[in-house]
């Protein structure tokens, strides 16, 4: 199985908020959603909080792009339009759990993050990956 984690330990013991950048989508603004997630994920930094990056596919999965991808998409400087300097929704498929956990689909028992707080990038055809955020994001913010 390919690296899913952030570069440290689930929950930041180390004082650092881990922030979940949820993105994609099955809209036709996929791409905007995308290279949003990119610019707030380098915003957040690596001093105060931890981001880790969702992605929801266009067929509506959840996916955590492999860390190394994520880290060097952050590293990369943009040349060309803008839009082209994005995150992808590829990755392990990934559910959302209340409490913050996020956890591999095949194994929702195996939690592979536990999110402090989360941050929703996400565009729904159909409001499905948004609505989804919107349940979780309450139990994330009240789990210590």
């Amino acid at each position: 199985m390919p690296d899913t984690r952030a570069p440290s330990a689930p929950g930041a013991p180390e004082g650092r908020t881990c922030v979940g950048v949820v993105f994609g989508g099955p809209s036709a603004e996929h791409e905007v959603s995308a290279a949003s997630a990119l610019a707030v994920v380098r915003g957040l930094g690596a001093t105060r909080f931890r981001p880790v990056a969702i992605g929801i596919g266009r067929d509506g999965r959840w996916r955590l792009p492999p860390a190394r991808t994520v880290e060097d998409a952050v590293a990369a400087r943009p040349d060309g339009p803008a839009i082209r300097d994005r995150l992808t929704a590829e990755g392990v498929q990934v559910e959302l759990r209340r409490g913050g956990r996020l956890a591999a689909s095949g194994s929702p028992a195996a939690v592979i993050e536990r999110l402090d707080r989360l941050i929703g990038l996400a565009l729904a055809r159909h409001t499905r990956g948004r609505d989804r955020a919107r349940r979780c994001a309450p139990a994330v913010g009240e789990a210590r």
